[in-house]
């Protein structure tokens, strides 16, 4: 698991080190840091309550577009993230425990 934690992000999206968002869920250059030097017993259950967040964020901002949006396909994607994002977190927090 450890090697997909960031799997494409810096190729999706550059690097994120330096970069300053208000975007919900993003996580910081400290997170990533810390994420990245977690010991294996610990990355796991970090990774998870990091992704979490991110998929909190994720919805927040698809809930937005549903609520905001004027564009159709655009409206109908953020109730589709919201759908998928939300089954996921479910997921996740079932791991948690």
């Amino acid at each position: 698991m450890r090697d997909q934690a960031n799997a494409g992000h810096d190729e999706a999206h550059g690097s994120m080190a330096g970069m300053d968002t208000d975007m919900p869920g993003m996580m910081s250059a400290e997170e990533t840091a810390a994420l990245a030097d977690a010991p294996d017993e610990e990355f796991q259950e970090m990774w998870l309550e990091m992704m979490v967040e991110h998929h909190e964020g994720a919805v927040e901002m698809a809930e937005a577009q549903t609520r905001d949006g004027r564009f159709e396909a655009a409206v109908e994607l953020a109730d589709d993230i919201i759908s998928s994002q939300t089954a996921e977190i479910e997921t996740m927090e079932e791991l948690l425990g």
